[in-house]
């Protein structure tokens, strides 16, 4: 669907906005990874004073694991299964499989920048 369309979207024009960003350090683009994968999750507000908004649960940990699994900065990582919903409206690369904690190993695709 629509709503991994829309996070596609969203995380591309992420990474574009980022490199115009000069990095304060050593004035290069801000560079991200995005890992993104589809399923149910609970969110809520956290504290009283100076409440913050979470997500939780299994999706939410996959795709932290997309992200922290995604092998340079400037590319998005999606699962198997965002992949099912994006395919073939988005360039997505197979990896092969990449090894995640608490999951074994899972097809993994990648969306690079053209250019």
């Amino acid at each position: 669907g629509q709503g991994a369309h829309n996070v596609m979207a969203f995380a591309q024009a992420l990474l574009e906005v980022a490199r115009t960003v000069p990095m304060p350090h050593n004035n290069q683009p801000t560079e991200m990874r995005v890992g993104i994968h589809t399923g149910p999750v609970v969110s809520g507000l956290i504290g009283t004073k100076l409440p913050k908004f979470g997500v939780f649960g299994d999706t939410m940990n996959t795709a932290s694991r997309m992200e922290s699994t995604c092998p340079e900065a400037g590319i998005i990582q999606v699962s198997e299964k965002s992949h099912e919903l994006l395919h073939p409206l988005f360039q997505l690369t197979p990896t092969g499989g990449v090894e995640v904690k608490g999951k074994g190993r899972m097809q993994t695709y990648l969306w690079r920048p053209e250019g």
